[in-house]
């Protein structure tokens, strides 16, 4: 009986760890994710600048004339 307590609170050990690893690797999968968003949206709201900035410069006068590269 002591045998088989101990062989259970062996597999319970276990267990915990288990689960105590796959929740460090749930939230490191999240923190990437959260990385890869944040990442994103930087490179969203770079090119929405730039592209404020190409449209203010080519309705001035002063950009490059895109019409070779989009006709239409």
């Amino acid at each position: 009986m002591q045998r088989e307590a101990l062989d259970a609170e062996f597999l319970l050990k276990g267990a915990e760890a288990e689960y105590a690893n796959l929740q460090v690797q749930v939230n490191s999968e999240l923190m990437n994710q959260k990385a890869n968003e944040a990442a994103v949206r930087s490179d969203y709201e770079q090119a929405r600048l730039q592209h404020e900035v190409d449209e203010k410069l080519f309705n001035e006068g002063i950009g490059s004339d895109t019409s070779g590269i989009f006709p239409g």
